[in-house]
């Protein structure tokens, strides 16, 4: 069986943003009147949907609030940084999806984060690098559903059974294996 398309998760996977988040969740918490924010709750979220995250660091500080609020304040904070400091890519992802296009083989960005995040991501490679990207406020159920992978098998016009997912967290996991 022929591979049909890649489906690279973004954070974690082909960049490497969870420092960031990290940085951007302590210095969210420390402006709240420094509730503790550790690696390990930042672990917690990692792959998750934002609102969870939201809702942790409510919880933690111990603030009633808006999860919308907090994920809007994410949103902003980490798309400030990709303008300032550069996307922040692992080392041979960008290689990799070269390679894979010089094979003819298609690859697709597929996210929890927001459309806000991946155009920086988007606009850091020449034009056509992806031939699709599906962002977590674009489906009705983000991951650890499996919407966001059928929705990029289904751009790309490719089996999502001959489509091979590449992740490191358990919910995007659990979406790659539940889209088929």
């Amino acid at each position: 069986m022929a591979i049909s398309a890649v489906l690279f998760d973004m954070d974690g996977t082909l960049v490497d943003s969870e420092p960031r988040w990290q940085r951007c969740e302590e210095r969210i918490m420390a402006s709240w009147g420094g509730a503790a924010w550790t690696p390990e709750l930042g672990q917690q979220c990692t792959g998750n949907p934002l609102r969870r995250t939201a809702r942790l660091m409510l919880d933690q500080a111990g603030i009633i609030g808006d999860e919308d609020d907090v994920v809007t304040l994410l949103l902003e904070r980490m798309a400030r940084s990709y303008k300032d400091e550069g996307v922040p890519w692992m080392p041979g992802a960008l290689r990799l999806i070269e390679a894979l296009t010089a094979e003819g083989i298609p690859s697709a960005l597929v996210s929890s984060s927001y459309r806000i995040l991946l155009d920086p991501v988007l606009g850091s490679v020449p034009a056509g690098f992806f031939a699709t990207s599906v962002a977590g406020d674009e489906v009705t159920h983000a991951k650890p559903a499996p919407d966001p992978y059928i929705e990029a098998a289904t751009r790309l016009g490719a089996d999502i059974a001959t489509c091979v997912v590449v992740e490191d967290s358990q919910p995007g996991l659990r979406a790659a294996l539940d889209s088929g």
